[in-house]
């Protein structure tokens, strides 16, 4: 199952969560990508802190067993330090270098290499299926624990049995944003459909009982109310008069895209909104 690639998009988008799923705060992240270094050395995820005084974070998914994961990760960690800390700057007495941290999400305690920790003091760990476990009292409303359900969930049947009650809690989730919502979901539908690679589209629709038409979901609702109104605001800053107008046109357009971005067709999307304004 691929998950770096995956995972990496859900902490590009949320870097806030991954301290959740590390168990201690990480500094707030201003910017968080994955990157190559010279050499080929590769990293998962870079997190950049807002605060310049603070360190980057170098972070590793480790969902396979590999004992030379540590060794990979401070290879990234000391790339991303060299990166940082030019030897020109780090040459002058008054320079204070930047510092980096590593991290490593492991899924489950028997993919950790024994031994390893006691040369790699300076990297820290958690594992993904223990901290999922210890969030449902931490964080009772964590979108985590279904976002990444298929990940660790090793039972298809337990995984099929709960994949609607996830899949509706990603869908719904009051916490998140229309455009997480949506994203979220997406990203929960591609873990599952790895899982059941066999089923096609219509068996994974069934699976997650999204039975209900699109257009009267709570999700889309609201993506069509926001549409308006952001039309709404940009024509009132042309004029009171031209706003009327220009609001409405506005509204329906940025509505209609958004409802195609999440899956829409361009006809089911019209069929929702109804006329385009003249």
């Amino acid at each position: 199952m691929e998950t770096d690639r995956s995972l990496a998009e859900i902490f590009e988008q949320r870097p806030d969560w991954l301290g959740r799923l590390a168990g201690w705060p990480f500094p707030p992240a201003k910017a968080a990508h994955p990157r190559v270094f010279k050499g080929k050395v590769e990293c998962d995820l870079i997190l950049e802190p807002v605060d310049p005084a603070q360190p980057h974070r170098v972070v590793e998914f480790q969902f396979y067993y590999d004992a030379s994961i540590f060794v990979r990760t401070d290879a990234a960690r000391l790339a991303e330090w060299r990166r940082l800390n030019r030897r020109a700057k780090c040459l002058r007495r008054d320079y204070v270098p930047r510092g980096v941290e590593a991290f490593v999400l492991f899924d489950k305690r028997s993919q950790f290499p024994k031994g390893m920790e006691a040369e790699f003091p300076h990297i820290r760990y958690a594992f993904l299926e223990e901290r999922l476990l210890a969030l449902e009292a931490e964080w009772p409303e964590s979108p985590l624990r279904s976002l990444l359900a298929p990940v660790v969930v090793t039972s298809t049947r337990a995984l099929e049995a709960r994949a609607a009650e996830d899949y509706h809690f990603l869908r719904d989730h009051p916490g998140l944003g229309i455009e997480d919502r949506v994203y979220f979901t997406k990203i929960f539908l591609h873990f599952l459909s790895q899982r059941f690679a066999t089923k096609d589209a219509n068996q994974l629709k069934a699976m997650i009982k999204e039975l209900v038409p699109l257009e009267k979901t709570v999700v889309y609702r609201e993506m069509i109310e926001i549409g308006r109104e952001e039309g709404r605001e940009e024509g009132r800053e042309k004029g009171r008069k031209e706003g009327r107008e220009t609001g409405r046109k506005e509204g329906f357009r940025l509505a209609l895209e958004r409802l195609i971005a999440s899956g829409m067709t361009e006809t089911e999307a019209h069929r929702v909104l109804g006329p385009e304004p003249d």
